[in-house]
């Protein structure tokens, strides 16, 4: 893209350079020219050059990148065997690598040694005093982050702490499930109460045998149902108590698995507290030893000295290119000012050859369109300059990342805390959720009130209509059955999202913390004492908080869904569980209206039976399906959760396996290899974490330009628009034009028509070739002003083609920009809604207006032709009426004379035709003819200036022939004709 640039600008230099050396002829200006051409060829080149280094920059960059991420996907693809080699390979190549730059460096150390003068010695012990300096830095460093290993470990212990109060709560949760199991023995109490109601009722049909002898038969099949009831209550109590022995052992197992992981945390804090202590043992050996490696530092401060000496040519060699670019930039900025003034001169020069030369004006138009040319090349190397600008603003940035981090990570940290607010927040809404679940009670007090009426009226009762009752009590046993294990599956959801959502979000933190421990146990195993401080950990660790809270915003939009879609459903199975109350409380006036009756009808109370049953079956399926829905919804979902809690349980295990090798290095126990492919991880991780915020950055630059596209297309696409319509209008206008010139030619053949049929007086006569004279003038004047208008509005159309193509050059041009890599997004958009730099959107708000006022303006002039066009048809239906009148008169005269036959008819053209065309009379008529032609030649002269004549406005309008032909048609002159009104139009006059 670069070299295209360059070679387009060349090109356009060089038909610059030529056109220029063509046109002006005189020595000083050539002269000029010749230099700007000069410095211009040199800027361009200048920024040609550094464009194309930092094209070189960013393509090394890009592929130091896809290097490093294909290395990434390698390691990732080999097992650990694979690994152990390649790293091996990796640091056998390093060792080569080092060695050979130790000998090249004792090699130039030498010859430097030779030529290096007292003043360098001085600098060098001033660097050595600096390097003892740093090293006493370097301890004090390392204390501090002893002290804050001390402190992460204190945060450990909190952290099994606050555990230990999730277990407590978690026994709480099994209190609370105790006081569920108390409810349900409650609710066998119940139950046995009813069974011994049962009883009584069945002493009572034993009484009643007695007494009814009658009745035998009745009292034994009632003794059946009663039985199978009975037996059926016994087999619901049976399962009711297997459900309790279940669930109480189960309960005592999760019990004893507490106490158990209870143990097991205790034990575990105690094998923490001693690892302090052992740690806090080898903290102090660490120091010892530090202590006695102060005499070692004498040989690193020369490596130390090395690598300073490499970091200071470095920034040395970055500040050169900056103080290069800078100097580049002034001097570009130096020569466009140059540019402007010169160009200034230029225009200056321009306008005196105007005064003295007029017959140039075609050469020194092109010399302005050279001179535009000429902006453009400025304008585009001020594109180039704002590239430049652009690639030392991202440097900057780049340079400016390291304080922009710590800034990001205390923003950060604030969210961390926000977020952990909010997950307590939800932590509470189900703590709330599952109390008012365990506090809502589900009053059945309208069974046993049906119960109570119908068990004084068994006996009374027929078979089948006990049949049915009984229907219809077990009926609404189902229901409150599924109520009640509907509201046990609420409560349960809300108890294990919960405790499953306490437990991720307890993981995140200590895989995160584990990450941490990791980075402090590489600083501490991989790096000698001296490099402690050079690690920036928080580079590291913002990346992760920003993991870390990506984790938690997804949990809390889980568990925001969960709560919402747990109250909703809590708060349908409460207006369930009130509807069904509301129908058996209706149910049971039925049942009263039914048995008050006295005698009781039977059909009407079976009818009721009938239909309570219907609704109550219905009302079973329902709620059966509701907790099958339920039930499916509660098992995908703790599904879903145990799986991100395993996988999470499977990171943190593998953390804690990383950690602990780090620690047994720290021990001393031989792991290098592990702790390099750890550090190695570490790194690729960091890596690749940075290559997808570029990406990211990439896409939105993409969306960006692709917006200022569209835009800039949009406008095209109006100004083609607002040219069509001028195009159109232009059109318009032309046609109306030859409309008008048609309209004048038939008129000039009838007034030439009515000239030869129509002898009128001299008088009059005189007068209409007097008029018609001046309609002629001002017919030409007319003619020629629309001419002028035409050619101007061609002239118009002309300028608004140039200019679109121009602004379509701009705009090619600016689409070519905006596929280059190095721009941005807001820069480029800057650019180009810069008025300083390339005006386009100024241009062409400017072209629109001037398009408007040209369309207005033409509107304007049509209206007014219109109103002209009425006043002319007026004026020539007057004229018209007097032709009639006088060509009725001149036939009326014609009549009075004495006829030329005996027949006493008017004057035909007949055989002696030749003679009349002979006569006096045509002589006299021809002869006015010939006057009359004299007004006539300068209608053929181009130099008329237009006035806004009613003849002229008559003969723009279009439908002028259309009245005379409508009016009277073909026999408007015809003499024969013109006898019949000789009466009518008489007495008139």
């Amino acid at each position: 893209m670069f070299m295209e640039q360059t070679q387009h600008l060349e090109k356009e230099n060089a038909a610059l350079s030529q056109e220029l050396k063509e046109i002006n002829d005189l020595d000083e200006f050539a002269s000029l020219e010749g230099k700007i051409n000069k410095e211009l060829e040199t800027d361009l080149k200048e920024a040609v050059k550094s464009s194309e280094a930092q094209r070189l920059e960013l393509q090394a960059l890009f592929e130091e990148l896809t290097k490093k991420t294909e290395f990434a996907e390698e390691l990732q693809k080999m097992s650990g065997k694979d690994l152990v080699q390649e790293v091996t390979k990796l640091r056998c190549s390093l060792d080569d690598a080092e060695g050979v730059s130790r000998d090249t460096k004792k090699e130039w150390a030498f010859l430097q040694s030779e030529n290096m003068s007292l003043e360098e010695l001085n600098v060098l012990t001033a660097e050595v005093e600096s390097v003892g300096v740093e090293r006493d830095n370097l301890l004090s460093e390392k204390e501090s982050i002893s002290r804050s290993h001390l402190e992460e470990m204190e945060k450990l212990r909190l952290s099994l702490s606050e555990e230990n109060n999730q277990l407590r709560e978690e026994l709480e949760g099994l209190r609370e499930e105790k006081q569920l199991r108390e409810e349900l023995e409650d609710r066998a109490e119940m139950l046995q109460a009813e069974i011994g109601e049962l009883n009584i009722t069945l002493k009572t049909l034993t009484e009643q045998n007695q007494q009814q002898l009658e009745k035998v038969s009745s009292t034994q099949e009632l003794l059946k149902t009663a039985q199978d009831e009975l037996s059926e209550q016994r087999r619901v109590k049976s399962d009711l108590e297997k459900r309790m022995e279940e669930k109480e052992s189960r309960l005592s197992l999760k019990i004893n698995d507490l106490v158990q992981s209870l143990r097991g945390v205790e034990a575990e804090r105690d094998g923490l507290l001693r690892e302090m202590e052992t740690s806090q043992q080898t903290f102090k050996e660490e120091l010892q030893e530090v202590l006695s490696r102060v005499s070692s530092l004498g040989e690193e401060r020369a490596r130390l000295q090395e690598a300073l000496e490499g970091l200071r040519e470095e920034k040395r060699q970055l500040g050169e290119e900056l103080e290069d670019r800078t100097r580049m930039m002034s001097a570009v900025q130096e020569k466009l000012s140059q540019q402007e003034q010169w160009s200034l001169q230029l225009q200056e020069r321009d306008a005196e050859l105007k005064r003295e030369v007029q017959h140039l004006e075609e050469e020194l138009q092109t010399q302005t369109e050279q001179q535009a040319r000429a902006k453009a090349e400025a304008d585009a190397s001020q594109l180039m300059l704002t590239e430049a600008k652009a690639t030392i603003s991202t440097l900057k940035r780049q340079l400016d990342g390291l304080e922009q981090n710590a800034e990001g990570v205390e923003v950060i940290s604030s969210q961390l805390q926000d977020s952990s607010s909010q997950l307590q927040e939800c932590f509470g809404r189900f703590q709330e959720l599952k109390d008012a679940i365990s506090k809502y009670k589900s009053p059945d007090k309208a069974l046993r009130r049906q119960r109570s009426l119908m068990n004084a009226l068994l006996s009374s009762l027929p078979r089948a209509t006990v049949a049915s009752y009984g229907a219809v009590h077990q009926l609404g046993m189902q229901t409150v059955q599924n109520f009640l294990d509907i509201r046990m599956r609420l409560h349960l959801q809300a108890v294990d999202c919960k405790r499953l959502f306490e437990e991720l979000v307890r993981k995140d933190l200590a895989i995160f913390e584990e990450k941490r421990v990791q980075d402090l146990l590489l600083s501490r195993a991989e790096a000698p004492p001296h490099a402690i401080g050079d690690v920036d950990f928080r580079s590291l660790w913002g990346p992760r908080l920003c993991e870390l809270l990506d984790k938690r915003r997804l949990h809390l939009q889980k568990m925001q869904s969960i709560a919402e879609k747990l109250q909703s459903n809590m708060a349908a199975h409460v207006d369930n569980e009130r509807a069904e109350i509301c129908e058996e409380e209706k149910f049971t006036e039925q049942l009263e209206g039914a048995i008050s009756s006295q005698p009781i009808s039977f059909p009407n109370l079976d009818c009721v039976l009938s239909q309570e049953a219907g609704r109550r079956s219905a009302t079973v399926q329902t709620s059966r399906l509701s907790l099958q829905l339920l039930v499916s919804e509660q098992n995908n979902l703790l599904d879903e959760l145990k799986q991100l809690g395993a996988e999470g349980e499977s990171q943190l295990r593998e953390e804690e396996s990383k950690s602990a090798t780090l620690l047994r290095a720290l021990e001393g126990a031989p792991l290098k290899k592990e702790v390099s492919l750890l550090r190695d991880n570490q790194q690729l991780v960091l890596q690749l974490q940075r290559a997808e915020e570029n990406i990211k950055m990439l896409h939105v630059q993409m969306e960006e330009l692709e917006e200022i596209r569209m835009e800039a297309n949009h406008s095209v696409s109006q100004h083609k628009e607002a040219t069509q319509l001028l195009q159109t209008e232009l059109q318009d206008s032309r046609a109306l034009v030859q409309e008008k010139d048609d309209t004048i030619q038939t008129l000039k053949n009838k007034l030439r028509a009515s000239e030869t049929n129509a002898p009128p007086s001299a008088a009059e006569q005189e007068r209409l070739r007097h008029k018609l004279f001046q309609m002629e003038l001002k017919l030409n004047l007319a003619s020629d002003q629309h001419k002028l208008e035409i050619q101007r509005m061609n002239t118009v159309l002309r300028e608004k083609e140039a200019s679109l193509r121009s602004l379509k050059e701009a705009l090619r041009k600016l689409q070519q920009q905006g596929e280059e890599p190095v721009l941005q997004g807001k820069e480029l958009y800057a650019r180009l809604t810069n008025p300083r730099e390339v005006v386009i959107e100024s241009s062409i708000a400017l072209e629109k207006t001037k398009l408007e006022e040209k369309v207005q303006q033409l509107q304007l002039k049509i209206t007014e032709l219109e109103s002209v066009g009425l006043g002319q048809k007026a004026e020539i239906s007057k004229w018209k009426s007097r032709a009639i009148k006088l060509k009725g008169k001149s036939k009326a005269e014609v009549d009075r004379t004495p006829p030329s036959s005996p027949t006493k008819r008017g004057y035909t053209f007949s055989s002696d035709s030749d003679h009349h065309l002979n006569s006096p009379m045509n002589k006299i008529l021809v002869t006015p003819k010939k006057v009359l032609e004299s007004p006539r030649k300068p209608l053929d002269s181009p130099k008329m200036s237009l006035l806004d004549t009613p003849k002229n406005k008559f003969l723009d309008m279009a439908g002028g022939s259309d009245l005379l032909s409508s009016g009277f048609p073909k026999q408007f002159f015809d003499n024969s004709s013109l006898g019949a009104f000789a009466d009518k139009d008489g007495p008139k006059e």
